[in-house]
């Protein structure tokens, strides 16, 4: 019985690796024939990918622990800022968002899909470091909520994702074109998640 029971975990064990070879190869064969520095960019992108949305997590993370204590400086007088419960609901469903994401990237056999998803969010990341939290960080020597995980987080790894996904495009023009079409689209979300929570709070 002890023979029957490990030859049925060694079973298991080939099938789970067959299976998982099978989902490596989905992301390496488009790159077979371009040589191995266009497959180990693959990889290398999936990994800081992943490393982004952790910290992208963390930093929401810590913005929802320190609204309450640091709420934001609004700069701009003629701007409205949204209220603790308004700035929460509005992370929350960021979060959410970023996470179904991030799944369909990580999913998905269309490399395209993955580059758009992967290139955007790390540049509208990216954006997110500067406005707004450097720049009013400096225009009001105030901390504002996510300025720590921003900096060391969020800034680093957003520059990491970026330059391991240039080489996965064939031409500048498609990787700018990536970025300003989700920029544009995170922006809108980013709108209506605002309306969204002034409307539940």
């Amino acid at each position: 019985m002890p023979f029957v029971f490990f030859k049925y975990k060694l079973i298991d064990v080939k099938l789970f690796w067959f299976e998982y070879q099978n989902e490596i190869n989905l992301y390496i064969e488009p790159y077979r024939m371009q040589g191995i520095g266009k497959i180990t960019s693959v990889l290398s992108s999936h990994i800081a990918f992943t490393a982004l949305v952790v910290s992208f997590l963390i930093h929401n993370l810590e913005e929802a622990i320190t609204i309450r204590r640091y709420p934001v400086v609004n700069p701009f007088p003629a701007i409205q800022p949204a209220s603790c419960s308004q700035f929460l609901v509005s992370v929350s469903i960021l979060s959410a968002v970023g996470l179904i994401a991030f799944g369909i990237s990580m999913q998905t056999e269309k490399q395209s899909v993955y580059n758009f998803i992967s290139t955007g969010l790390a540049a509208t990341l990216l954006l997110n470091v500067f406005l707004p939290h450097l720049i009013v960080a400096i225009y009001t020597f105030y901390y504002t909520p996510g300025l720590v995980s921003a900096i060391l987080l969020n800034l680093p790894l957003s520059l990491l994702v970026l330059a391991k996904n240039r080489p996965l495009y064939t031409s500048k023009k498609q990787f700018f074109r990536h970025i300003l079409i989700f920029l544009f689209i995170g922006y809108l979300l980013f709108a209506s998640s605002m309306v969204l929570a002034k409307l539940v709070t």
